[in-house]
């Protein structure tokens, strides 16, 4: 004989309902530990001792009368790059991409105006940053290009 009384409970549905967010917690926590953690710069320590003489680069560059230039243009065929001091020593430019560290790419300037061919490279979102010495000051540009 039948009572009329249903076999779901109180009791049934809190349990089924903490088995749920216990399979769904767990679900969380096995994504998040197969997920492929790399730190966003690999030197981000000695990056982080050397900040304040980055800072002082920025600071030097910002000083000078005119600005260093960093212009992709189509008749050139690469970046086109000028340095404002003709003496500068040590030019370094380099090319990060934000999104993979393994396309990133240093260049070793000779002369304060240069072109780099860009046929290497691809397209999309690029950080360059140009370093170089003069006087014994350093100093530091950085520049987010896009590249067609």
């Amino acid at each position: 004989m039948h009572t009329g009384k249903s076999r779901w409970n109180w009791g049934l549905g809190l349990a089924l309902s903490l088995g749920a967010f216990m399979l769904l917690m767990m679900g969380f926590l096995t994504y998040t530990l197969l997920q492929k953690a790399e730190p966003p710069e690999p030197h981000a320590y000695e990056q982080g001792l050397n900040y304040e003489q980055e800072l002082q680069a920025r600071r030097n560059t910002l000083a000078l009368p005119r600005q260093p230039s960093l212009r992709t243009g189509t008749g050139t065929g690469g970046l086109q790059v000028e340095i404002p001091q003709e003496g500068a020593t040590d030019i370094r430019l380099s090319l990060l991409r934000p999104n993979d560290p393994s396309q990133d790419l240093i260049v070793r300037l000779d002369s304060h105006r240069a072109v780099v061919p860009l046929h290497r490279l691809q397209p999309g979102r690029w950080e360059a940053r140009l370093q170089w010495q003069d006087g014994g000051k350093a100093y530091l540009h950085t520049q987010f290009l896009s590249l067609p």
